[in-house]
């Protein structure tokens, strides 16, 4: 048999050779193969907060554990996803910065023991708070990578990836945080509000919240545009359950946008009309409408919805995103990164002309706005009437449901690694009998979110289930 082959690959240079090392650990891994052949167990909003309005040790205990053992198989799936791009996206350095954050998550939840005390729960909400914070990175990350690999990438496959990436973000950050977030009150002398359990506001009233986004968004972009607010007296005025830090990143994002394209549009010698927010409500769902006058986009404009809109801006353009290193995605952290703009002088017109400099803007807020409308059953929706001399329509619809409707049943946990506990590296692996008997004990039996009454319903949510809050 000839050696030239061989011969040929050991006189290959080093980091030709490395390289090759490195393709092939990204892309044989066992253990994310195990994990993303296990399917999501996605939860629905009202199931969360059932269970997190009555917590007692055991139920706390429970929801630790089904945590830290659905988090690595969203986690896997999305790793599977990444190694199924081309390699050229994945060595990009961005691209590679989110895998590994993945990859090193992925091991640091699959390798965490099963919690069986609150002791051992605070100790983990410790460690949830710090992936939380590692994680920070992957929004400015993510897409500054995905729009440096355009040139191996279809838009329509570059949007779809960031979709994808974006809604799992969001399910497992949903998951973590509630978790945190009632590990807290529960250790807590004093209980949260009766409108609050963790993160989900119970009793949500939306035009308090268009209201409030609409004074920071003044704030943040010069004051130069009123808005007027009008509410039905229908369902939404009563309150119903969301995460209300989502619905104000929404809201903010698209109140901000009209009123800086309003003040662009309109002369600094004319007077800028408001952007107008109508709400109405019906038995399903929450319309608010944002209407503004700021001139639409050109015929054929891409939507300003997708990341891949962004693909047309250069380099400069794109700076203020490649200078941002952490991103939440909420709207105190946007008010903190970019301070409200100064109001004008009393002998100065109030609105901005096309040639001042305006805030720094990133250009994925209505990107990220779309997501989560879309995560939480509702969607967003742009109207431009260019020719018409008619304001441009924004609408956000929140999906909600009837007292009657029951919560769901939880997903029964996945069956393998759920149970496993630490042990030395001296001994040996468990057999099938152990696994199964670690599986069925209390600690790793999953939560019951559904045991509720018909009461019990009518009393917390009137109208609640906007989400499949855990989706992959």
């Amino acid at each position: 048999m000839s050696r030239r082959p061989l011969l040929a690959a050991l006189q290959r240079p080093a980091h030709s050779r490395s390289i090759s090392k490195q393709a092939r650990a990204f892309y044989q891994n066992k253990q994310v193969d195990l994990w993303a052949a296990r399917p999501i167990q996605p939860l629905t909003l009202r199931q969360i907060v059932f269970f997190g309005r009555d917590l007692s040790e055991d139920r706390l205990v429970q929801s630790a554990n089904y945590v830290r053992s659905e988090i690595p198989v969203r986690l896997a799936h999305r790793l599977k996803d990444l190694q199924n791009l081309p390699y050229a996206v994945v060595t990009n350095e961005r691209m590679n910065e989110v895998y590994e954050l993945y990859m090193n998550a992925f091991h640091a939840f699959r390798r965490y023991p099963v919690i069986t005390d609150p002791t051992e729960n605070d100790a983990f909400c410790v460690f949830l708070r710090s992936m939380l914070n590692q994680h920070m990175p992957i929004i400015p990350s993510l897409a500054l990578g995905l729009l440096e690999s355009a040139p191996h990438l279809a838009p329509v496959t570059l949007d779809a990836l960031w979709t994808r990436m974006l809604r799992s973000r969001i399910g497992r950050r949903v998951l973590a945080e509630q978790h945190v977030a009632i590990s807290a009150s529960s250790a807590s002398a004093s209980r949260p509000g009766q409108g609050q359990v963790g993160v989900i506001t119970t009793d949500l009233r939306v035009g308090d919240v268009v209201r409030k986004c609409a004074e920071l968004a003044r704030a943040k972009e010069g004051g130069g545009v009123q808005v007027e607010v009008e509410e039905t007296q229908g369902e939404g005025a009563k309150g119903f359950a969301y995460i209300g830090e989502h619905l104000e990143y929404i809201l903010f994002e698209l109140l901000k946008n009209a009123m800086r394209f309003t003040m662009l549009h309109h002369p600094s010698n004319q007077p800028c009309p408001p952007v107008q927010a109508t709400i109405a409500s019906a038995p399903s769902e929450i319309t608010i409408r944002i209407s503004d006058r700021g001139g639409g986009l050109p015929p054929n404009s891409p939507s300003l919805y997708t990341l891949s809109s962004l693909l047309h801006r250069n380099a400069a353009q794109l700076e203020p995103l490649r200078r941002t290193r952490h991103l939440k995605g909420t709207v105190g952290e946007q008010m903190q990164m970019h301070p409200p703009q100064p109001p004008p002088p009393a002998h100065v017109s109030s609105v901005l002309d096309r040639n001042n400099e305006v805030p720094e803007h990133l250009g994925i807020g209505l990107p990220l706005s779309k997501i989560y409308a879309d995560y939480f059953g509702g969607s967003l929706k742009l109207t431009i009437q260019n020719y018409y001399n008619l304001p441009n329509v924004t609408s956000l619809n929140i999906g909600v449901v009837q007292p009657k409707d029951a919560p769901q049943q939880i997903p029964q946990p996945h069956a393998a690694e759920g149970g496993r506990k630490r042990r030395p590296a001296s001994e040996p692996p468990m057999d099938h009998k152990e696994a199964k008997h670690n599986a069925s004990s209390p600690a790793n039996k999953t939560p019951d979110y559904g045991a509720c009454s018909d009461e019990e319903i009518e009393l917390l949510l009137d109208h609640a289930d906007v989400a499949v809050a855990a989706a992959g």
